[in-house]
């Protein structure tokens, strides 16, 4: 006779069954997000080189970050709130004129507040890596005052006069690496800490930008959101669809947590 439906069998009797808890409150969200990161935060000295750099995102249980042809969002409700608690305790938030082109993203604080205030938190002043200066003129983030970086020939072309006369925005170029074709990202690093005093740096995307800093051992802290969806393809966060890969770490480990918000788990991973 088959098993019937509500019995486990044997083999299952020891597993862990994680079910999402009661929703809290804001307060208590905001200070549940603040209180998983922020005291590691705090405490990191800064670098003389370059800001204290944070990266996140949101990945399937299968370990794809979006869809190719679609915005795809993963974050339940609460791990979003951990995001947006994250910028608020960053000043600079950085990702690529992919990302901007594709989700036109505005990178602010409006679901968090600090759970001893009424207001807003300050958003981190957007920072963008674009090249060849390909980002919609129409973009959402570009009534934020941001850093835009791109490439030395994208400031003498014609087709990008529009773009760079828009009020407010400021546009600097910097070397290309012959071989990634990417921009240079310690260039980077080195004009945001010392023409812009900027101190803490998250990186939200996208797969190509995570996994240059990655690569680039770049990273103080690693936040990852894991849905409990698959999407069966997509932009996978770390791998390009090509090769067999390899083990790597960015970093030697320091600590690695783990938290359960909403129907997400969040992993913290320090690196020294």
């Amino acid at each position: 006779m088959p098993p019937s439906s509500h019995h486990l069998p044997d083999t299952c009797m020891n597993l862990t069954v994680l079910t999402p808890k009661k929703r809290m409150n804001s307060t208590n969200l905001n200070s549940k997000a603040l209180n998983f990161f922020n005291p590691d935060l705090q405490s990191t000295a800064p670098h003389s080189h370059r800001p204290i750099i944070t990266i996140t995102y949101a990945q399937s249980l299968d370990g794809f970050i979006s869809l190719r042809s679609s915005q795809t969002i993963l974050s339940s409700a609460e791990s979003n709130n951990l995001t947006h608690a994250l910028r608020a305790t960053h000043d600079f938030i950085l990702v690529g004129g992919k990302t901007v082109a594709n989700d036109d993203p505005l990178l602010n604080t409006r679901n968090f507040k600090f759970p001893d205030s009424d207001d807003l938190p300050p958003s981190p002043r957007p920072v963008i890596l674009d090249t060849g200066l390909k980002i919609p003129v129409n973009s959402k983030i570009l009534t934020r005052q941001p850093i835009i970086f791109c490439g030395v020939d994208a400031v003498s072309d014609p087709q990008t006069l529009e773009l760079r006369s828009i009020p407010d925005i400021t546009v600097i170029s910097v070397a290309v690496n012959d071989s990634t074709k990417q921009l240079d990202i310690m260039e980077i690093l080195r004009i945001l800490r010392d023409r812009f005093d900027c101190k803490r740096l998250m990186v939200e995307g996208g797969a190509r930008i995570i996994r240059s800093f990655l690569k680039s051992r770049l990273a103080d802290f690693l936040i990852v959101t894991v849905s409990p969806r698959f999407l069966y393809g997509g932009v996978h966060i770390t791998w390009d669809g090509e090769g067999d890969g390899e083990e790597f770490e960015p970093g030697e480990v320091k600590k690695v947590k783990y938290e359960h918000f909403g129907v997400d788990i969040v992993m913290l991973k320090q690196f020294t």
